[in-house]
């Protein structure tokens, strides 16, 4: 017994040893230490490729991809990189030239040469942190030398520098002239030769770990080794979901967004993690691309060519309107509003797949001031009262229907093509109501829509098809988290008067979500504005977005579990019934025997899902797990949180 209770003394201790080493012992950041390494050395040399300069890929080698995506031609990348081992192994050299890399290239391929260095110059950027060291090395007065392993030639290399702000150095020492690298050290052998400086002067600042580091320091030059933004990213746990969303299929369009958001999460990691950054976070990091990616979809449609407008329907049409707008400002795009209770109203849909909520709303907006104040206790008695008030209820849909195309002439030209643009077409209330008032053609593009005989007739597009003999729209984890991703900061609408919107008035907590839309809009504008020319022929496609949002919903950080509960779902279509997306925060019971308090919701489900003999059950408000699909022996109810 005695040693048992040593043995917990000793565990107990040790871990108040770790603990207050951990909050006082500071680590030294990259930053930290490179500026110590400068100030203390009077040579001060820069990698350039993932150093001072980024391209927005994982792998370099994917820029030959892009270029063969953008100038439609199936073969190039792989001939490019044929023809890079050839000349390698065609020479005695160290290094090799881009002239003798063309030179092992097919004669059909050879005019792609000066596209490539053109495209190097397009997208490369200054990495924030190196440009901050460079300046701070600048200020200090030391001597600057940029040290690369390259086949670019110098001419190139320099308007890169140039173009990322990147001047002032003493001298730029290319691998592709002296032939001679940084991977066989031979290359700083001739830096220390031709300075006649001792290598301990000299300090080299790279991201390959081999010829930046070792091999520096092989010559006794100090070296840095700085990894690369992207496997920083990658490798950092907070960002788990990103890792699985490049590894599910490292294509280009998954390497560019990748390198986008390391890059972005490089420029703003100095700043202070609160509910307004970490929405913004969302709206540039998982919304942006989604809706980019929708909204080239919704370019691509041919029918786009013979409209006279687009139409985004407010309000789950409000984030794509305002990418469409960044990236396609020569088409004429509106946004209007086409709330679904005034679809139900017009299109004479009294009573199909209506709650109690829904009827005691309708009734209350358009039907109290003639039959006077009154709130049905039932669907029977809701279904009773439009059968024997049929006229009435006739007249008040076309007496709407009327006033609504007042409004949408006031918006669009109803004689002229129309595509409207929405997230999703389950009832088609929407698309039904328009195609009754405009004189020419319609056209819906849908995030996702069903489809059926009695639709047959309406004109759509969808991003994603529904899934395949089930009765799923999409294959989305979380549906309701991507139409709130979409939806614009205004409260719900409840009726269009006089061509002008009567929103919903709405509690305290209720504005809280709204306030984190406009953060939201603001991230995911500001990657369309980051991405526009990089994204552009990088195989955009569904299946990608559809993991990047997947991914975000089924593995969430420590940021995820505080503030994604901020996220609310309305229940019904008149935004009475609320409650939290995300199933982060639960209250779990066993059996009807205990309970407690968990932040793994999402996880827990991800967990049960796995097991073949327990079924998982969604509820509005709870997730309900079945032994054997009849026995309920696990209920966590999700709580709704508007904290800071």
């Amino acid at each position: 017994m005695k040693y048992k209770l040593s043995r917990v003394f000793v565990k107990f201790l040790c871990l108040l040893i770790l603990n207050f080493i951990a909050l006082n012992v500071h680590c030294e950041s990259f930053s930290e230490r490179a500026e110590k390494a400068i100030d203390t050395h009077s040579v001060i040399s820069f990698d350039i490729f993932d150093t001072l300069i980024v391209r927005p890929y994982v792998r370099p080698t994917d820029l030959f991809i892009h270029l063969e995506k953008i100038n439609n031609c199936d073969e190039f990348a792989e001939r490019r990189a044929l023809a890079e081992r050839l000349a390698h192994e065609n020479t005695n050299a160290e290094e090799v030239t881009l002239d003798e890399i063309y030179e092992h290239i097919p004669s059909k391929l050879k005019k792609f040469k000066d596209i490539e260095i053109q495209l190097e110059y397009d997208v490369v950027r200054p990495n924030p942190e190196i440009q901050r060291l460079y300046n701070y090395a600048l200020k200090k007065g030391k001597k600057l030398i940029i040290t690369t392993d390259m086949y670019l030639p110098r001419q190139a290399i320099e308007k890169m520098l140039s173009k990322c702000g990147y001047n002032n150095y003493y001298k730029l020492y290319l691998s592709s002239e002296c032939r001679k690298t940084k991977n066989s050290s031979n290359l700083y052998s001739e830096i220390l030769n031709e300075l006649k400086v001792v290598p301990e002067n000299i300090v080299h600042i790279g991201d390959n770990y081999f010829s930046d580091y070792t091999q520096a320091k092989k010559v006794g030059i100090d070296a840095l080794y700085y990894p690369k933004l992207t496997d920083s990213f990658l490798n950092n746990p907070h960002n788990e979901k990103f890792k699985k969303f490049y590894e599910q299929n490292e294509e280009l369009f998954r390497s560019i967004v990748v390198s986008q958001l390391a890059y972005k999460q490089k420029q703003t990691e100095n700043l202070i993690m609160d509910k307004s950054k970490y929405w913004y976070d969302v709206g540039y990091q998982i919304c942006g691309p989604f809706v980019y990616t929708f909204c080239d979809f919704v370019s691509k449609q041919p029918f786009l060519k013979t409209c006279g407008n687009v139409a985004f329907i407010g309000r789950d049409g409000y984030v794509p309107w305002k990418v469409f707008q960044i990236l396609y400002p020569n088409v004429p795009a509106k946004y209007v509003y086409v709330p679904r209770i005034i679809g139900r109203v017009c299109n004479s849909d009294w009573l199909r797949g209506l709650s109690m909520e829904d009827c005691n709303e309708i009734y209350k907006n358009y039907c109290a001031h003639d039959f006077g104040v009154f709130k049905f206790n039932s669907l029977e008695a809701w279904i009773v009262f439009v059968k024997q008030h049929a006229d009435y209820l006739k007249k008040l849909s076309n007496r709407k229907r009327e006033e609504y195309k007042k409004y949408m002439s006031s918006q669009c030209n109803l004689n002229q093509n129309l595509m409207i643009v929405d997230s999703c077409a389950n009832t088609w209330t929407v698309q039904k109501l328009l195609q009754g008032i405009f004189n020419s053609g319609l056209m819906g593009c849908y995030v996702c829509t069903s489809h059926n005989d009695a639709n047959a007739d309406l004109k759509s597009a969808s991003f994603f098809k529904a899934v395949k003999n089930s009765h799923q729209l999409h294959k989305f984890i979380n549906w309701n988290f991507v139409e709130f991703m979409m939806s614009s900061s205004e409260p719900p609408i409840v009726d269009i008067v006089n061509n002008e919107a009567i929103f919903k008035r709405q509690s305290s907590e209720e504005k809280i979500p709204n306030e984190i839309h406009q953060h939201i809009v603001s991230g995911a504008m500001d990657f369309a504005l980051d991405a526009n020319n990089i994204l552009k022929n990088s195989n955009m496609n569904s299946e990608a977005v559809l993991d990047l949002i997947n991914d975000y919903s089924n593995y969430p950080n420590s940021d995820d579990v505080k503030y994604r509960c901020q996220a609310i779902e309305y229940k019904d279509i008149t935004h009475s019934l609320y409650h939290s997306i995300f199933f982060d925060k639960v209250k779990v019971t066993v059996l009807s025997l205990f309970s407690f308090d968990s932040v793994h919701g999402e996880r827990f489900t991800r967990f049960f899902h796995r097991l073949p003999f327990l079924e998982v059950v969604t509820t509005p408000g709870a997730k309900i797990i079945y032994l054997f699909g009849a026995l309920p022996i696990i209920i966590m109810q999700r709580y709704l949180y508007f904290e800071d």
